[in-house]
C-alpha cells in the first residue's frame, strides 16, 4: 500500500465516529501511529465545518531534507 492508501483509509475511518469526541481521539492516534510508520513526512489534521456535520481528514507533507 502506499501512503495515499492509507491516508484514504485512515480518513474513512474517522468520519465513521459516532461524535466529535471520537474523531478527534482517533485522528490523534492515526497521526501518531502514521509518524512512526512514515518518519519523512509531515502529517496535519484539518477540518472542514460542513452544516450537519464537521468533517476531519489529515493530510501531509515531505519534510524539508537539509
Amino acid at each position: 500500500m502506499t501512503i495515499i492508501d492509507d491516508l484514504k483509509a485512515i480518513n474513512k475511518d474517522i468520519n465513521k465516529a459516532k461524535d466529535w469526541e471520537q474523531m478527534v481521539q482517533r485522528a490523534k492516534y492515526w497521526i501518531v501511529r502514521l509518524k512512526n510508520i512514515y518518519p519523512d513526512y509531515e502529517f496535519k489534521a484539518y477540518f472542514k465545518p460542513l452544516h450537519d456535520k464537521n468533517d476531519i481528514f489529515i493530510d501531509y507533507e515531505v519534510k524539508e531534507v537539509y
